[in-house]
């Protein structure tokens, strides 16, 4: 009998299987954007153990007037900032910080982060018009 060799291949990592971090629950509803000066002010409603929220990381698209897309059309979101710290209270959710004020049609939309890494569902996407 002729004994073939065994050849045995794989995949090339040592560490063991993981799970990826938790998702969180946690959600922005009804949010709204306003720009007071340089400063985009972001608010609405929380939706899950106000305790868990670490922070936020804010979405953003923007686009020329003239070639904006409707309401209920989608958008090329990117992440532009996460921001660590106190976002959320009984009041809700309430983020500011430094953005660019610049002529066009900016959608916003937010996802909230919890202690462990995880990140909540984006929420509604809210709208700013500067057409000066």
């Amino acid at each position: 009998m002729i004994m073939a060799p065994l050849f045995l291949f794989s995949c090339g990592k040592k560490a063991p299987p993981f799970l990826p971090s938790q998702v969180t629950d946690l959600t922005v509803e009804h949010l709204e954007a306003e720009w007071r000066d340089d400063v985009l002010v972001l608010k609405g409603d929380v939706k899950g153990a106000l305790s868990s929220v670490k922070g936020c990381r804010l979405y953003h698209a923007g686009y020329a007037i003239e070639d904006s897309p409707c309401r209920g059309c989608p958008v090329n979101f990117a992440p532009v900032r996460e921001v660590e710290g106190k976002v959320v209270s009984e009041n809700g959710f309430y983020c500011e910080f430094a953005f660019p004020r610049e002529k066009g049609v900016h959608f916003f939309s937010v996802a909230l982060l919890d202690g462990k890494g995880g990140a909540g569902p984006l929420s509604e996407r809210t709208d700013i018009i500067l057409d000066d």
